[in-house]
């Protein structure tokens, strides 16, 4: 910004002395001094753009470290004041903190972000759809009969036959013996309304 502040004094330099101009101190005085200022002003506009970015990354920093540990509290007050973190990557992650807040099922918090513009769409680095995570919390803990954070994610638009790796995520509850999904896939392809009952109830 400074060589480009004297590149301009430069060339204002020279209009002068053509026009006769520079003979006049207090003018020379006033040009000089003016481009200081708007030195001066281009430097203190940069150091608030890089202080707004270094408190940007950290409160999205902190959403994600939240949503990895289920605080949904955390998660919502910093959602209100940055909505649009909803939806952007961490790297080299390569997940947003809707994404992780569907890997640990945290169905407020999605419910929340689903509110304000999650996509449901998005996919992580690893080809991963929200859905896809959330069905894999359920793979890996069988015990969890909750099954809220699928149903809105399917209300939500999600498209639940969708692969990932070449395996939707109820052919891989099948292979892992996750019964409670498989027969919640079966309702939804032969009734949705007995798949709407299905999933208020696993």
């Amino acid at each position: 910004m400074c060589t480009i502040s004297a590149s301009m004094f430069n060339a204002l330099r020279q209009w002068c002395a053509g026009s006769g101009l520079l003979n006049n101190g207090k003018f020379l005085y006033f040009v000089v001094l003016s481009l200081f200022v708007y030195c001066v002003i281009l430097l203190l506009l940069k150091l608030c753009y890089v202080v707004n970015s270094s408190a940007d990354d950290t409160d999205f920093i902190k959403l994600y470290k939240a949503c990895e540990e289920n605080d949904t509290i955390t998660c919502i007050a910093i959602l209100k004041k940055r909505p649009h973190y909803v939806n952007r990557f961490k790297l080299p992650e390569g997940y947003t903190p809707f994404m992780m807040a569907c890997a640990y099922v945290n169905t407020p918090l999605v419910k929340y972000m689903l509110e304000i513009g999650a996509q449901v769409s998005l996919k992580s680095k690893n080809n991963e759809t929200p859905f896809y995570l959330a069905a894999f919390y359920h793979i890996r803990n069988k015990d969890s009969t909750n099954a809220s954070c699928i149903r809105e994610l399917y209300y939500a638009g999600a498209n639940i036959n969708e692969p990932t790796r070449n395996i939707t995520p109820l052919q891989l509850a099948a292979i892992f013996g996750h019964t409670s999904l498989v027969k919640c896939e079966e309702s939804r392809t032969s009734r949705n309304s007995q798949f709407d009952r299905l999933c208020r109830t696993i």
